[in-house]
């Protein structure tokens, strides 16, 4: 759930926690959790995948036509990444 990564991702941050990757973090994790951490540190061969955001195209254009859940999803991916000084961009760009 995109909202219980943004929660999880705000606690993490709250608590200044640091982040520690060790086989795989794709989707919320690679969006939401791995910017909360105060670090973040990678293990060997670790695999990060980011396969968009409420940004991507596609969710991007059902923002525009008015959908409440993607517009909800927009507004609490706009506020962590604001709090969290990251770009959202790094969800979107190869």
């Amino acid at each position: 759930s995109v909202q219980y990564g943004i929660e999880l991702a705000e606690w993490i941050k709250a608590q200044e926690l640091d982040v520690s990757i060790g086989y795989l973090c794709a989707s919320s994790c690679a969006n939401y959790i791995l910017a909360a951490g105060k670090r973040t540190y990678l293990a060997p061969y670790s695999t990060l995948m980011w396969h968009g955001s409420s940004y991507q195209k596609s969710i991007s254009k059902k923002v525009q036509q008015g959908d409440e859940n993607s517009y909800k999803w927009r507004k609490l991916e706009q506020a962590f990444f604001a709090s969290a000084n990251v770009s959202s961009l790094m969800t979107v760009c190869g």
